[in-house]
């Protein structure tokens, strides 16, 4: 995978309860370096506290495989998902959570209105998901996805 200036690979062996990942570049870089490029797309010594926090927890779980603090937090708010990053307009928030076995929420918050709003997912059947979105602007999306998993 190309992640800003080097090309990245990520390894992934052992067994599927107890995965093992390595990663190598070109050229060649410390793990932690790679992991920042790959994830924020700039080098580690050029990062926000936020994100310098962030890459010192993936990096905390690609080590041990253990559960790091955002799946601590997620679990400890019951919500299905917990994320935390950065797009064009900044850093942003997200939660989401099932309810029901068809219908999941989610809410986001960002350094924009248009980072910001409410979704909802519906699984009309098992391949087939409407999916709205809301943000804080009063924009609207509506769509409809397939799934298939092999």
């Amino acid at each position: 995978m190309q992640a800003s200036d080097i090309t990245a690979q990520v390894g992934i062996s052992g067994p599927a309860a107890a995965p093992v990942f390595a990663f190598r570049s070109q050229p060649e870089l410390p793990q932690d370096e790679i992991l920042s490029r790959i994830l924020f797309q700039k080098a580690s010594g050029s990062l926000t506290t936020s994100q310098a926090l962030q890459l010192a927890e993936a990096a905390a779980q690609f080590a041990s495989g253990g559960e790091g603090t955002l799946d601590r937090m997620r679990r400890s708010l019951g919500v299905d998902s917990l994320d935390v990053g950065t797009g064009a307009g900044g850093p942003m928030v997200g939660a989401s959570r099932a309810i029901g076995d068809r219908l999941s929420v989610g809410v986001r918050t960002g350094a924009s209105p248009s980072q910001s709003g409410l979704s909802a997912n519906v699984d009309v059947t098992r391949h087939i998901r409407v999916e709205s979105d809301v943000d804080a602007k009063g924009s609207t999306s509506v769509g409809v996805g397939t799934r298939f998993e092999w």
